[in-house]
C-alpha cells in the first residue's frame, strides 16, 4: 500500500506465509529437542533427589534398547559435533577427539563398541561423558531419553550373558507398568584397562 500521498510504499506481509511448513516443523522439533536436553541436564546436575529405596538413573537409547548408568557417574552430557577429529594412530576403538572447553575428549561410538550397526549422525545423538579411572572420556549414543528414578524393588539381576556381558550389565530395571526394560550398565566396565591406558596417552 502507499503512504504519505503517493510518496511512501509499504509492502504488508502475511505472517504465516515467511516460512513453509517443513521448515516450521523442523524449527518446532529443534525446540522440542533443545527443551528436552534442558530438562535432563538440568535434572543431572540436580542430582540428589533420589532416596534409599530407588536409584536415580540417566536412561539412553541405542536403536530401541533403552539403557540406564547410575547418574553420579555421569559428568555431564553434549551435543556430537558436525566433525570428530581423528587422531593418527589412535586406537581403532577411538572414533576420534573433540575439544572439551580446552580439554581434549576421547570419543568412543557405543554402537561399536557393543557390535551394533552404525547409523549416520543426528541432532538426536549426544556424547554422554563419564569419569572413568580419572580419565574423562565420551561415549555417543543414539539419544538421551531421561532421568528416571527407579524403585530398587524393580531392579533385578539380569539374565545369563556371556562372561564379558554379565561384567558390563548386571541388572535390568523391569518396569511392568510402563512395560519397558531398561538394562542397567556398569560404567566402570565400559573400557579394559588397557584400553583407558591408551586414551590417557591420547589427552596428554
Amino acid at each position: 500500500c502507499r503512504l504519505g500521498d503517493g510518496k511512501r510504499l509499504v509492502s504488508v506481509i502475511a505472517p504465516d506465509r515467511l516460512l513453509s511448513e517443513s521448515i516450521i516443523d523442523s524449527i518446532n522439533e529443534t525446540h522440542e529437542s533443545a527443551l528436552e536436553e534442558a530438562q535432563t541436564v538440568a535434572e543431572i546436575d540436580n542430582r540428589d533427589g533420589s532416596n534409599a529405596d530407588e536409584s536415580q538413573v540417566v536412561v539412553f537409547r541405542l536403536g530401541a534398547a533403552e539403557f540406564g548408568v547410575p547418574i553420579e557417574s555421569v559428568q555431564e552430557i553434549v551435543r556430537v559435533p558436525e566433525a570428530l577429529t581423528r587422531v593418527p594412530k589412535s586406537p581403532e576403538f577411538v572414533e576420534g577427539v573433540i575439544n572439551l572447553r580446552g580439554t581434549v575428549l576421547a570419543v568412543i561410538d557405543q554402537r561399536r563398541r557393543f557390535g551394533l550397526d552404525s547409523i549416520d549422525r543426528n541432532d538426536r545423538q549426544r556424547i554422554m561423558v563419564y569419569l572413568l579411572n580419572g580419565t574423562r572420556t565420551g561415549f555417543i549414543v543414539d539419544s538421551v531419553a531421561e532421568v528416571m528414578k527407579i524403585p530398587h524393588a524393580a531392579i533385578e539381576d539380569s539374565p545369563r550373558l556371556s562372561a564379558d556381558q554379565s561384567r558390563l550389565i548386571r541388572r535390568v530395571a523391569n518396569l511392568q507398568a510402563s512395560k519397558r526394560l531398561v538394562m542397567m550398565i556398569e560404567p566402570d566396565q565400559l573400557l579394559e584397562a588397557e584400553e583407558i591406558d591408551a586414551l590417557q596417552d591420547i589427552a596428554a
